[in-house]
């Protein structure tokens, strides 16, 4: 389960909104999303990641020949149609790969963004950077957005733990109207802090569980009466919530968000499916902010739901946020706290969790390593995992010392109370064998180690991960030193006619902790994510070809072997 996003698809340029004080004449980079899955569809029906322009000028901002381009050598990589932004409007291109610059239709940028970080520049038509995220934007998460805030300090309405009125409903409330915000509470109906739920085994929940409901149920319903002053100027709205494993969420009688649920709940509906995601989810309700009213006449009411087959736990807590608009400053960019493309931006977000802190860095040892994990902020909990998959809320949670008497792969994050997950730490520890202890070589050397995944295959991609060790200075390379690289990869067998060979190719694509695409530079090549590993054998034994080539590329300035 990701953040789920009310959204109009973007064909170009797209209207404010709520108006706010800008500054600066240019246009810039206010937004970007780099893993993206819920935020926006292009006109293709594909979520591809997306880069938002803005104008805070008086006058329209003309991008004819601009560019925009992830590699800093390159600031006119790919270039703007004759297209504009209007005064305080925005722009959206997807960053898709595409390259597709057509005036009056979606943009589509030559280019990826990756989710791991990059440089980003918006350019003019001389190549002098107008904007730049350099050295660049920080890891995402999924869905994540990063930019310019440009709303007001949120405002909790409905804060955490807030005291609801909840009933687990069976067959005699089925014809209750109780999202209606004039419905009397009588019965059944009782008063509890929010954190709803059980948890049978684990704690992941149990801090935040403050209303505990009987294991045997699957539905609740709660209720809770609000007030709100001067709601006309509020530029957003959203609803928070943590919930396991479906919900439906009505603003005075009006539906405004669900997620894993049916279209017409019943008291003893299931979930549609399991959400095991751990983290507080946002959802934008700023186009229902008319759903208000002035004092204290206002209801949110919101339906959870089990999973059918996930009797482990079940919890609901929604909180309510609002702000107003903010001033405007182009150079101050942060997490925010939830994409907006084509409007005004949210406010920043709440602090990341930091980085774990390993004892001991990737590298070789030859018997056995006790491996210790610390977090970077005080009071975050660390979950890891040595199976090479990403670590999520309910992945071992760290206490004492990672004993390794094998080669092992352990990747590590740094957790909030609330389960948001901080950027994953992946070291890889190889133990060398005793023939291999006291190798060395004058050239470089790629260690790949799969950890008993099998052999090779032809397709698809089996993951693995690859270490580069190097000489250096009179010093001759060592397995026993630490390595100068280090990434996961996918690797599989490369060619069609040489793949029966003793002797193999293979392709190399290397990865980011989560399995996209990672631009690596070894033994001092330029950036790539795709290498090969050539194998000559038989007839065909040159390593270097098309000397000429290679010779002109080099005279003109360009890079080549």
């Amino acid at each position: 389960m990701r953040i789920r996003l009310t959204i109009t698809l973007l064909t170009g340029i797209v209207a404010l909104g709520p108006i706010f004080n800008g500054s600066g004449s240019e246009a810039f980079i206010s937004e970007i999303v780099a893993a993206n899955n819920k935020t926006l569809k292009d006109e293709f029906g594909e979520t591809s990641d997306w880069v938002e322009l803005h104008n805070p000028g008086n006058a329209p901002a003309k991008l004819l020949g601009w560019g925009l381009s992830d590699e800093q050598e390159s600031p006119l990589k790919w270039t703007f149609p004759d297209v504009s932004i209007p005064p305080g409007k925005f722009l959206i291109v997807h960053a898709s790969g595409n390259n597709i610059a057509v005036p009056g239709k979606p943009l589509h940028a030559s280019f990826r963004l990756a989710r791991a970080g990059e440089f980003l520049g918006l350019a003019k038509p001389d190549g002098t950077f107008a904007d730049k995220y350099e050295p660049g934007f920080p890891a995402l998460g999924d869905n994540q957005s990063y930019g310019v805030p440009m709303m007001g300090k949120a405002e909790q309405i409905v804060p955490a733990h807030a005291t609801f009125q909840y009933l687990l409903p069976s067959k005699s409330h089925e014809t209750q109207d109780w999202t209606d915000p004039s419905f009397k509470v009588t019965g059944s109906w009782k008063n509890g802090r929010s954190g709803f739920g059980f948890q049978r085994t684990g704690t992941t929940l149990l801090d935040l569980i403050k209303t505990r409901v009987s294991t045997s149920k699957r539905v609740i319903w709660t209720r809770k009466k609000f007030s709100v002053k001067n709601q006309d100027s509020l530029a957003y709205l959203i609803l928070r919530i943590k919930f396991d494993d479906g919900f439906i969420a009505y603003l005075n009688g009006e539906k405004i968000a669900s997620a894993n649920a049916v279209d017409k709940p019943k008291y003893n509906s299931y979930a549609t499916s399991n959400n095991n995601d751990g983290s507080f989810l946002d959802f934008d309700l700023t186009d229902h902010i008319g759903l208000l009213k002035s004092g204290g006449n206002n209801v949110l009411a919101v339906q959870a739901f089990d999973y059918r087959s996930d009797r482990n736990e079940f919890f609901l807590m929604p909180t309510l946020i609002g702000g107003r608009s903010a001033a405007v400053d182009p150079s101050s960019r942060e997490f925010l706290t939830f994409p907006t493309p084509g409007r005004i931006n949210a406010g920043q977000s709440q602090p990341l969790p930091g980085n774990p802190i390993f004892s001991r860095e990737s590298g070789s040892f030859t018997s056995s390593l006790s491996i210790t994990l610390k977090p970077s902020v005080e009071g975050e909990t660390i979950r890891y995992t040595t199976n090479g998959k990403l670590p999520s809320s309910t992945s071992n949670g760290y206490t004492n010392a990672i004993r390794i008497t094998k080669s092992s792969l352990i990747t590590a994050r740094c957790f909030t109370r609330d389960g948001v997950g901080g950027p994953p730490i992946t070291n890889e520890y190889l133990q060398i064998a005793s023939n291999a202890r006291k190798f060395t070589s004058n050239l470089p050397v790629v260690v790949i180690e799969n950890f008993k995944g099998g052999t090779i295959p032809a397709d698809p991609y089996k993951n693995a991960y690859m270490s580069i060790y190097e000489p250096g200075g009179d010093k001759r390379t060592s397995l026993m030193d630490a390595p100068t690289l280090g990434t996961r990869v996918g690797i599989k067998i490369r060619g069609s006619s040489t793949q029966n060979r003793p002797k193999k190719a293979f392709t190399i694509e290397a990865r980011d902790d989560f399995g996209e695409d990672r631009d690596i530079a070894p033994l001092g090549l330029p950036e790539e994510s795709d290498w090969i590993l050539y194998a000559a054998y038989q007839f065909d034994r040159a390593l270097i070809r098309n000397a000429l080539i290679y010779e002109l590329s080099n005279q003109v300035g360009r890079y080549a072997v």
